[in-house]
């Protein structure tokens, strides 16, 4: 097991090697000067050349990549070409509102999502499971700033339920979790009952209804545990998704999230911001999939055959 985490963190070295290199190549090739951003439109061509001089941007793009990714290695992730101020200062600043949007979400997901997937399984062909996936179908259709919108409308405005935007409790992260979790249900509610449906099918849930166990204890001790490996991957995945790209939903809510704060640095070409989010989110995304990963040998033994390969 041992083993098969450190190889899995090493796997993670190239990943970031690679997308930080392209990210960067993408950014270097688009249109606009970065300095001139910087600088202003009043600055001088001197001024101009002296600030470019300072961040080196002088040299190529490859022994520029290079610079920064050494400057990583010891720790050293830059600071604000536009603000001046740290990278990782800023960061740490905005990932808890992230990271508490992304939890909640992936709660309002689980409670939600998985019953009415099983459900939708159990009831298959019945009003119950075409309803549900009609909702699941409508939902999945709407966009979120739309959806994130016509929530604050709803509860904020009309009902006075909840803070219509910005941060503070975690009544102003419910609506922004809610509209978040209402575009992933339909995904995972989708996922949930395909991979009962293909369980409830096999010949061991038929021969336990031979044997007269009762209906629930079939779906909870045999269906949900055995069809459960593909919706604890698309659960991990939307975890990821919501810490890494909810910057719409952020937007939407006025959340000073990384979401907002990496698109705010893409505009300015800001590379210090949007190299060292990146790297985090990249990370972070490697992380969960990892606890998937080990998640799946409590869930299925078979799978620990894996580990000792």
């Amino acid at each position: 097991m041992l083993k098969y985490i450190v190889r899995r963190i090493f796997l993670i070295i190239p990943v970031i090697i690679g997308l930080t290199l392209f990210i960067y190549l993408v950014l270097s090739l688009a249109p606009g000067d970065p300095v001139t951003l910087i600088m202003g439109q009043d600055a001088t061509k001197a001024q101009l050349e002296v600030k470019r001089v300072e961040l080196g941007m002088d040299k190529p793009v490859l022994v520029q990549y290079f610079h920064y990714m050494s400057k990583i290695l010891s720790g050293d992730f830059g600071t604000s070409w536009v603000t001046g101020k740290s990278v990782i200062t800023e960061f740490s600043q905005r990932a808890p509102y992230t990271l508490l949007l992304a939890i909640v979400t992936l709660m309002i997901t689980v409670v939600v999502g998985i019953p009415f997937g099983v459900l939708a399984a159990a009831k298959q062909n019945k009003p119950i499971d075409n309803t549900t996936l009609i909702f699941a179908l409508v939902f999945s259709s709407i966009p979120a700033f739309w959806l994130g919108m016509l929530i604050q409308i709803l509860f904020a405005l009309k009902l006075s339920w909840f803070p219509a935007m910005g941060v503070g409790t975690i009544r102003h992260i419910f609506l922004p979790a809610l509209t978040l979790s209402m575009v992933n249900l339909a995904s995972q509610v989708r996922m949930t009952r395909s991979s009962m449906l293909d369980v409830i099918n096999h010949d061991y849930v038929r021969t336990a209804r031979a044997k007269g166990a009762g209906e629930f204890r079939i779906i909870l001790y045999h269906v949900i545990r055995n069809g459960s490996l593909p919706v604890i991957t698309s659960l991990g995945i939307a975890f990821a998704n919501a810490f890494g790209g909810a910057v719409v939903t952020e937007a939407v809510f006025s959340i000073p999230g990384i979401g907002s704060y990496m698109i705010n640095a893409a505009k300015t070409r800001d590379i210090p911001i949007v190299m060292g989010v990146i790297i985090f989110v990249a990370i972070f995304v490697a992380v969960v999939n990892l606890v998937v990963d080990l998640f799946y040998a409590f869930v299925d033994p078979r799978v620990k055959l894996g580990y000792l390969a």
